[in-house]
């Protein structure tokens, strides 16, 4: 297990060593609020990465989920927090996200939110080389969702943005 503290292993290069301000932000569509976690909390996690290239205000996203989250609407409403906070707060123009060709739910998530494909790639993982389908999600093909966003100025600097 890694020791580095939070900002050590999830900030951008230009923020190592801030402090940490993710922990108060929350983002609630429906029935479901997100906030970042202890590795202790983990039945889910989506994650967001700005891109350090403030000019192509792009995020990349990713999800996980335990296999007894799975099936019930989670990862739709974890990715559509994500996305409302990446496009209505942030200024995103662009997401983008990849999951391997023969993870057919998570591609599913994926189309059902607008995301179109953008390519492919190979990569080596733990089992061998896989192959990896890309998506792209753009502002204007964004159907907007109403988000819940709170504790959002504290962690303005962090998404590359200033206020």
């Amino acid at each position: 297990m890694d020791a580095a503290l939070p900002e050590e292993r999830y900030a951008p290069p230009r923020l190592r060593g801030m402090d940490w301000p993710l922990f108060d932000l929350r983002l609630s569509i429906g029935d479901v609020a997100l906030r970042p976690v202890t590795d202790a909390d983990l039945p889910a996690i989506d994650a967001m990465f700005p891109d350090d290239d403030e000019q192509l205000r792009t995020v990349d996203s990713g999800s996980w989920l335990a296999v007894h989250a799975r099936g019930r609407g989670t990862a739709v409403a974890m990715r559509t927090a994500i996305l409302g906070l990446a496009f209505d707060h942030l200024g995103a123009v662009a997401a983008i996200s990849c999951a391997r060709v023969d993870n057919a739910p998570s591609l599913a998530v994926s189309r059902r939110l607008g995301y179109v494909e953008n390519g492919v790639s190979l990569s080596d993982s733990p089992t061998g080389v896989v192959e990896l389908q890309h998506l792209r999600l753009t502002r204007e093909s964004w159907a907007a969702h109403p988000v819940k966003v709170t504790g959002l100025d504290a962690c303005l600097a962090w998404f590359g943005v200033s206020d």
